[in-house]
């Protein structure tokens, strides 16, 4: 028996099969090897938003009565050849499968599969022969996917979510890509996005901006694009040392409050110090400590100190170190 879709997503995952692997698998279902739990309606929320290439493969198979297993070998060959972007043997075996009008083409489980790998010319091939960008599978594996400037190109020219009839639409995929790296950063700066300071305080919101791409806007705008944006605090709660040596490094105030993202409507402050200790990230407590970070301030929701703090967390190693900096800040 076969691994079932969310078997070969899980060990792909967990890079105990190769990307040919897994097609292998999740492709024999196109033949008269069909998993039991592949039988149900849907898979589990997780899997239907984690692994989209699985979910368009998963939806064709079930449309569709079993295949002969040379169509299954060539449906193989064909997706095997949308990995090198190889868009002239992608053609050729659609061509192939043309040929037949008993073999059926899943062209937006290739789309799907294109758009997860950043492959623009395979895509585009997908699109001529009637995939849809706005398809929910191929969505989701092209908000995964690291796009390069090709890609969003094509996405551009077919206003891919509104993105270029709608200046809001194109500005937040523009904060997105604070997240996804600089070369997608660069394309929308180029491209007239506007990044201002609530684009940052948006972009800390769950997964974190790339320490590449505060670089690239550090010296496009300066400092200024961060200051009481909460980066430097989150970055510190995160223990992301690299953004809080960056910001550091630019002249920020080591003491700086922000509003705690958690505590959206109250105006509960924090330093970084505070932030630092909360999350027990001891290497952000000693970097904080040795650009001179006042571990005696009083500030949260109950203006205790970072070393209050750090008394509650029952911290050992960290107290000491926040004691000895406040001695000798009195010093």
């Amino acid at each position: 028996m076969n691994l079932c879709s969310d078997e070969a997503y899980q060990a792909r995952t967990e890079q105990c099969i190769t990307d040919a692997e897994y097609l292998h698998e999740v492709l024999s279902h196109f033949g008269d090897v069909r998993h039991p739990s592949d039988a149900v309606p849907a898979r589990s929320w997780q899997s239907m938003v984690s692994d989209p290439v699985g979910n368009a493969t998963r939806e064709a198979v079930l449309q569709l009565p079993i295949a002969r297993p040379e169509h299954v070998a060539l449906l193989e060959r064909l997706f095997a050849s949308v990995l090198p972007d190889d868009v002239s043997e992608v053609r050729a075996i659609v061509s192939q499968l043309q040929g037949d009008s008993d073999h059926y083409i899943p062209v937006q489980a290739i789309a799907t599969f294109a758009a997860s790998h950043n492959h623009v010319e395979v895509l585009r091939l997908c699109l001529r022969l009637g995939a849809s960008l706005e398809d929910r599978n191929t969505t989701l594996a092209l908000e995964y996917t690291t796009r390069g400037p090709a890609l969003l190109d094509l996405l551009y020219e077919r206003d891919w979510r509104g993105m270029r009839t709608s200046r809001l639409v194109f500005d937040r995929t523009a904060e997105w890509s604070l997240k996804t790296g600089p070369e997608e950063l660069c394309w929308f700066l180029d491209h007239g996005a506007i990044i201002n300071r609530n684009t940052v305080r948006r972009a800390v919101q769950g997964s974190f901006p790339k320490g590449a791409c505060v670089q690239l806007l550090l010296d496009r705008y300066g400092l200024v694009l961060f200051k009481n944006t909460g980066l430097l605090q989150n970055a510190a709660r995160r223990g992301r040392n690299d953004v809080v040596r960056l910001l550091l490094d630019a002249g920020m105030d080591v003491d700086e409050c922000a509003v705690r993202s958690e505590y959206s409507g109250r105006e509960a402050r924090a330093t970084a110090l505070y932030e630092a200790v909360d999350k027990q990230h001891l290497d952000t407590v000693r970097l904080l400590l040795a650009y001179g970070a006042d571990p005696a301030r009083q500030v949260g929701s109950e203006l205790t100190t970072p070393i209050e703090l750090s008394q509650e967390h029952d911290h050992a190693e960290i107290l000491s170190l926040l004691r000895r900096y406040a001695k000798q800040s009195r010093l």
